[in-house]
């Protein structure tokens, strides 16, 4: 049991105690995996649940290592939370490398940027975008705030909807984020999609990879 979930444990008192990986197969595993893609870099988290209690995360046990895959390229291991890896990025595999027991991985596609029709449009009403490359099963989600100092810190949690090809942003909206109809807006685009674990990938198959694409766009708001 490594030092983290030791010192977990003695402060649990009187609660369900830690655990971790040794000893569990892979196949009794659920995983979950998120990967933030930006232009030039992946954020990671991982997840590791077993089967019999979904809601004890389990720690990563001696000689099993975490470690993600970048286009095929050299392997990287992982922290749990907040594990970043540099560069653009196609495909990503992240996998649970066993001395004793059967490998585990998901493997998914970095979605490409989104292909925005049009970013001037008119003060005054509703910014509908669009773009010419939805992704069937994706969802979306867009924050707004002023081209001067944008920032996510403060706005409220918006709700990811369908992957139409576009999305809606009132002008009223617009208004409350920034302060004021602003001539320049910034946008922050997030696609996700959710890739199940391949068939072949050893852990259960409620396992799960989310990637999620998050880029920056601004708009032109002319009277």
């Amino acid at each position: 049991m490594t030092l983290r979930c030791i010192v977990a444990c003695l402060f649990a008192v009187l609660t369900v105690g830690c655990d971790d990986t040794s000893g569990i197969p892979t196949s009794d595993m659920v995983a979950i995996f998120s990967v933030r893609s930006f232009p030039d870099k992946q954020e990671f988290r991982a997840e590791l649940y077993e089967e019999t209690s979904s809601s004890l995360e389990l720690d990563i046990g001696e000689g099993d290592r975490l470690v993600a895959t970048v286009d095929g390229g050299k392997a990287t291991e992982l922290e749990k939370i907040g594990a970043t890896i540099e560069g653009p990025a196609s495909t990503v595999r992240i996998t649970l490398e066993r001395d004793s027991g059967d490998d585990g991985y998901i493997e998914a596609d970095v979605q490409a940027s989104m292909a925005l029709d049009g970013t001037t449009f008119a003060q005054g009403a509703d910014v509908t975008l669009t773009w010419s490359n939805p992704i069937q099963d994706a969802e979306v989600v867009v924050f707004v705030d002023s081209c001067a100092d944008f920032s996510l810190e403060g706005q409220d949690q918006k709700e990811f909807v369908p992957d139409t090809g576009s999305y809606t942003i009132s002008q009223a909206e617009m208004a409350q984020e920034t302060g004021v109809v602003p001539d320049c807006a910034k946008l922050e685009i997030q696609r996700r999609v959710r890739t199940p674990v391949p068939a072949d990938g050893g852990f259960l198959s409620n396992s799960a990879m989310f990637v999620r694409r998050i880029e920056e766009a601004e708009l032109s708001l002319t009277p």
